[in-house]
């Protein structure tokens, strides 16, 4: 699993420590409450149903069920038969989204003659999607693999509102107002060609969207969740305001009580983060160790002209007082990365228009180092291309120093997105 860094400010104190179907007639202002009854579809494609499975045997499935028992993950169960012969083995294959799935091995219960699979749901937040079938084996070593059912990771332990649409599930709390769907629903509509056009294709399954009121309920899964620099015994500055996660196909938002402004979190937040979700989906881009590549990438996503505005000025100013270091030196300093590394991208639309995106992810996708996949799609060397890119922002040593050599980062836990200092604007 795969997750992503998003510095949520252009303000921090200290160090950033890196380590980020209901029916669609629902877009009303009030959203619907959330419950394990709704019978809201798994956004995500299925798999194909199996064909010529089952081997010589006549297979029969009387049920199968999943009880979500969120925090503790939930628990499937099949009932089935074979007329070869007694089932031996039988095993829930489960996904969230269309690229990555876990299985758990089930045991057979006697008494009701149904196979049980516990699954722990460990790191998993609510309300993502749970789409699964079973692989059942005979005495005779017939095999049967059942259709995919869509069922939902249910929080039942507190309440819910949701509210779907073309781009996105929304989940928020109750006690937040409902301006966080209004919000979220709107950018991504706003988002959506741009999305398609900059990445050739919309994502293959539906995000979702969880919106928290207090870090009370994401501690439940994420404990780190609300400290300050997780992982560090709560010293520092820094307090997690969200994180996208690929893995989940999902995006988890902490409102803050208020800090947070639904306009702030939908445009500038929950819009990079989708961005990342693209960048997941299309191979390469996030493996480059990069952090201003691949977070300015998903900056570049983000549409609250305020934020990308202070992005661009404070990236300019860093230039002209001549301390703008080399992007390949850039390493682990977030507020840099990120506005550096937008304004990169925003240099590149600019020199060479709004297809050159599309050119330079799709050359990622197919593994090309993403330096190269810069000097195919532009036609110049990278050295020439940060040259000129310094000399756009400002800068008087326009030419970069000797740079260092290319680290090569990997991110073993979650890289939160941080919390403002100051209010977003509204």
């Amino acid at each position: 699993m795969q997750n992503f860094l998003r510095v949520a400010s252009r303000t921090l104190v200290g160090v950033i420590a890196f380590i980020a179907v209901i029916a669609l007639g629902l877009a009303m202002n009030t959203g619907t409450a959330a419950t394990a009854q709704d019978s809201l579809p798994a956004t995500i494609t299925p798999r194909p149903s199996p064909t010529g499975n089952g081997g010589t045997a006549t297979w029969t499935v009387k049920s199968m069920t999943f009880k979500s028992e969120y925090p503790n993950g939930g628990t499937f169960t099949i009932e089935a038969n074979s007329s070869a012969g007694d089932i031996n083995s039988a095993t829930v294959f489960i996904q969230h989204q269309p690229f990555k799935r876990t299985r758990v091995i089930a045991k057979y219960d006697a008494a009701s003659g149904t196979w049980i699979a516990k699954w722990l749901g460990q790191a998993t937040p609510q309300w993502v999607a749970v789409n699964y079938y079973w692989s059942l084996s005979d005495a005779q070593k017939n095999v049967y693999q059942t259709d995919t059912v869509g069922d939902i990771y249910a929080d039942n332990t507190r309440e819910w509102k949701v509210r779907d649409s073309e781009d996105i599930t929304v989940y928020w709390q109750a006690t937040l107002t409902d301006d966080y769907a209004d919000e979220i629903i709107a950018a991504m509509a706003a988002q959506r060609e741009f999305y398609r056009s900059h990445w050739g294709t919309l994502l293959k399954y539906k995000p979702r969207a969880v919106i928290y009121d207090d870090y009370a309920a994401m501690a439940e899964w994420d404990q780190g969740a609300g400290l300050r620099n997780p992982g560090t015994g709560g010293v520092g500055s820094t307090i997690v305001v969200g994180r996208a996660y690929d893995a989940f196909g999902t995006f988890i938002g902490v409102a803050r009580k208020g800090r947070s402004s639904p306009h702030w979190m939908a445009y500038d937040i929950v819009l990079h983060e989708i961005g990342h979700l693209y960048q997941a989906q299309n191979g390469g881009i996030i493996t480059s160790g990069q952090i201003w590549f691949y977070e300015g990438n998903a900056e570049y996503f983000n549409k609250d002209e305020a934020s990308l505005e202070e992005s661009l000025n404070n990236a300019k100013n860093l230039a002209a007082s001549g301390n703008l270091p080399p992007l390949l030196a850039i390493g682990r300093n977030g507020l840099i990365a990120y506005e550096v590394g937008y304004a990169f991208w925003k240099w590149l639309e600019v020199r060479f228009g709004d297809d050159i995106h599309l050119s330079i992810v799709q050359l990622c996708a197919k593994g090309i180092n993403w330096q190269k996949a810069l000097e195919q799609a532009t036609g110049m060397s990278f050295l020439a291309l940060e040259t000129e890119f310094r000399a756009w922002l400002g800068a008087p040593n326009a030419v970069p120093p000797t740079t260092l050599p290319e680290p090569t980062l990997a991110f073993a836990f979650p890289s939160p997105t941080f919390a403002p200092t100051k209010t977003p604007k509204p």
